[in-house]
């Protein structure tokens, strides 16, 4: 009986000290991912979606790194080369980043939760605006203009040109501008594919070395000044830039864009203006992003003009004076980057 009480003392000792062992680890575990779910964008590499490799977003979204890295008290900057203009505020809303390149209108849509947008995303917030000013661009090669006489796109569509469109994948802005275009002049897809054309979806190297190659008709995007891959374009290969008329910006401005006409000069050949329709490149994130992050990353872009001015032509537009402006943002602007605005006289 005294062996069997001891065994009986022990087992119970195991028993329980395996029980608080897994009901302290258990709520340990739900502890702390609770925690780390909720503090994700504070702790760990802070992690920056911007574009693809190549893209202006991705050189301004190394160029921000590099300043960053001092002052975010230890953490890493990572630069990730996706998602693109439509899939960055999408990245944000899955927790897949901390901060994000944006554009006015995209933010907007995403917000409010319409046009690209299934749902409302409410919790994202605004750091710094107006970096930047943007355009669709529509590029054609100009053995293709010259065979067909196209002066713009309703051309291609009233005497159904077979085309051989190229432009980004899906996620990206410049896809989803490409869709609002053919809509815009009553087609999609299907339609130039019905003419004995071709969309194809693909990276910025691919769609170069296709004007190059002489495989792709029109290209449709979303660009800065200075745009890499229409610079390198414009240097190798004869491309001509189509204008958008006085109806299909019409069109665009019900979405959110603004007219405009983005002036000769800007590229190799383009001794025109152009009409079309724009909007800017933003910082985005969301409320989990605390204060002191907001404030630091905020300011760091703020001060560092010049060395913006130096990554990239298209950085020089921009103006720190329109940063937290509502129509640079179309979200609220974070705690943390209302605070650094305040401070610096910015903002009342």
């Amino acid at each position: 009986m005294k062996k069997l009480g001891v065994f009986s003392f022990i087992l119970a000792v195991v028993l329980f000290i395996t029980a608080c062992g897994s009901t302290g680890g258990g709520n340990t575990s739900g502890s702390s991912n609770a925690s780390t779910d909720s503090q994700k964008p504070d702790s760990g590499n802070l992690l920056f979606a911007t574009n693809t490799q190549g893209s202006a977003w991705y050189i301004y979204g190394a160029t921000m790194a590099e300043l960053l890295r001092p002052v975010m008290n230890g953490r890493t900057v990572d630069v990730l080369p996706f998602a693109g203009g439509i899939g960055n505020a999408k990245m944000l809303d899955e927790r897949k980043a901390d901060v994000a390149f944006s554009f006015s209108i995209t933010s907007k849509w995403a917000y409010e939760g319409n046009v690209a947008y299934q749902k409302k995303q409410e919790n994202l917030r605004g750091l710094v605006g107006a970096l930047d000013q943007y355009y669709i661009g529509i590029v054609a090669s100009k053995a293709f203009v010259d065979k067909h006489g196209i002066k713009t796109v309703k051309d291609i569509v009233d005497n159904k040109v077979p085309v051989r469109i190229y432009t980004n994948n899906k996620g990206s802005l410049a896809e989803f501008s490409t869709s609002q275009v053919l809509e815009a002049y009553g087609v999609n897809y299907d339609t130039i594919k019905q003419y004995g054309g071709k969309v194809e979806l693909t990276s910025n190297d691919v769609i170069q070395s296709s004007f190059q190659n002489g495989e792709a008709d029109l290209h449709i995007l979303v660009m800065p000044k200075g745009h890499p891959t229409i610079s390198e374009l414009s240097i190798h290969t004869p491309i001509v830039f189509l204008p958008m008329e006085d109806e299909t910006v019409n069109k665009f401005k019900g979405f959110g864009y603004t007219d405009v006409h983005f002036p000769k000069g800007l590229y190799k050949g383009q001794d025109y203006d152009v009409q079309t329709v724009g909007f800017s490149t933003m910082i985005l994130t969301t409320s989990d992003l605390n204060e002191e992050a907001a404030y630091n990353i905020t300011k760091t872009v703020i001060e560092n003009k010049e060395k913006l001015d130096g990554a990239h032509d298209a950085l020089k537009d921009f103006n720190p004076e329109n940063a937290m402006k509502p129509e640079s943002l179309n979200v609220p602007l974070h705690p943390g980057a209302e605070k650094y605005y305040k401070e610096k006289g910015l903002l009342k």
